[in-house]
């Protein structure tokens, strides 16, 4: 064992002591990546964050069933997740020369307005200069490929320029994380088509969509790649213990009817993508095995657990929390944007196959009439239901934020897939022995 690993575990044990968790056994450590995880000082964090900030407000050593009404995460504290998690984790290490991967937890506490970012960066506590000053293993590009921030919307950010916006060396060599990325050039000029062609609105609802996702945003903010949103809490100790996670739904007496299969659309039709929310709800009304309900916190948890099909049409953005709650759930997502079905491709590959997981009906077809929901999944074959079921509950477990180490969780995918990036695009370096 080494010493950096007995230095990790002292300070986890100090982390748990403030909380007042009883002392754990070390577990053997499989780690898809090493990583350094900065001590950032304001304003570059928040204050009441780092190493003793417990965003799950739930002790990793308590084992018990999961329960639909706990609640969950806040849907943007990514940052602050992945910082409790690699703080604790026997993954990190506090020698820079061992790291495979940097994190830098900038700006950890959720914020609900975009509002509130834009004021984040126009004050000017997150320049360039700052960053560069804190991020004192970034300086040469070698390592600055391995560094990486997570803030949930990239265009959020968009005036802290020199660094995450419109980077300057070294930061263009950086990765960022968040819920959305860049689309290909072939998929964007697809969507402007459709775009351009479709008149159910003054402006259509893709263009809105564009704006976040188009290839040229690949420049502004290179290196971006998108993750799931963080759903339902769980741990490895949960497992352990003989739980049962939500989305094994045999293990809670619950079948999934691949014969005359439900759907269930949980929003309305006011926001979003309006022109395909209102067919949506329209076609769900009339039909026998659809329903439509407002979002009800654990009881649409558990609504979904038992729906077949999850309908999901785009809402503000492509992006939506509810494909996590979905997958936790063990709910097939139906997707109406191949931008939406596109999203998290690193988290979807479990499946086994493109498009293994999610179902994805056409959005023209679809308004205007040529495919139907009965068409597209009352009246799908039983047999590929099923496979789509069992491709559902192969995927949640990389969809969910573990509250502890768990090799394959979205973290694991998420830092697995970080490392091999990094590893493509790092220039070679060797290390010089003084």
């Amino acid at each position: 064992m080494s010493l950096n690993y007995l230095l990790v575990t002292l300070l986890s044990t100090a982390a748990r002591s403030q909380w007042k968790l009883p002392a754990i056994s070390v577990r053997p450590c499989n780690c898809s990546a090493r990583v350094y995880v900065y001590d950032l000082e304001p304003p570059l964090t928040d204050p009441g964050y780092g190493e003793a900030h417990n965003p799950f407000h739930r002790r990793p050593d308590t084992p018990g069933p999961w329960d639909p009404n706990e609640q969950g995460e806040h849907m943007y504290a990514l940052t602050s997740i992945l910082e409790y998690r690699l703080r604790r984790s026997c993954c990190r290490t506090t020698d820079p020369e061992e790291a495979d991967l940097f994190f830098a937890p900038i700006a950890p506490r959720p914020r609900e307005r975009a509002s509130l970012y834009f004021e984040l960066c126009q004050s000017g506590n997150l320049s360039a200069k700052s960053v560069r000053l804190a991020l004192r293993h970034a300086r040469e590009p070698w390592r600055a490929c391995r560094h990486f921030f997570s803030l949930p919307h990239h265009y959020h950010f968009e005036q802290c320029g020199g660094w995450f916006a419109h980077p300057k060396p070294p930061y263009e060599l950086m990765m960022r994380v968040g819920y959305l990325h860049s689309i290909t050039p072939s998929l964007e000029r697809r969507v402007r088509a459709e775009a351009l062609n479709d008149h159910t609105a003054k402006r259509s609802h893709l263009w809105k969509d564009l704006s976040k996702v188009s290839s040229n945003i690949s420049s502004t903010y290179p290196n971006l790649i998108s993750v799931p949103y963080p759903s339902v809490r769980w741990s490895s100790g949960q497992t352990r213990a003989g739980f049962s996670p939500p989305w094994e739904r045999e293990q809670h007496g619950l079948d999934r009817p691949v014969i005359s299969p439900t759907m269930l659309f949980v929003g309305s039709a006011a926001h979003g993508d309006v022109a395909v929310r209102t067919l949506v709800v329209k076609q769900c009304e009339a039909h026998p095995r659809c329903t439509v309900s407002p979002w009800r916190g654990g009881a649409s948890l558990l609504d979904k657990q038992r729906a077949v099909f999850c309908l999901e049409p785009s809402g503000d953005s492509p992006d939506r929390k509810s494909v996590s709650d979905d997958v936790a759930m063990g709910c097939i997502p139906v997707f109406f944007s191949a931008i939406s079905s596109g999203l998290a491709p690193w988290f979807w590959a479990a499946a086994g196959s493109a498009g293994g997981g999610y179902v994805l009906i056409e959005r023209e077809p679809f308004l205007v009439g040529n495919v139907t929901l009965e068409s597209e999944l009352g009246r799908m074959p039983s047999a590929r239901v099923a496979a789509l079921g069992h491709a559902v509950t192969r995927v949640a477990h990389g969809f969910q934020y573990s509250i502890d180490d768990d090799p394959g969780d979205a973290v694991d995918v998420l830092l697995t897939g970080l490392h091999k990036m990094a590893d493509a695009q790092c220039p070679h370096h060797t290390h010089q022995q003084p």
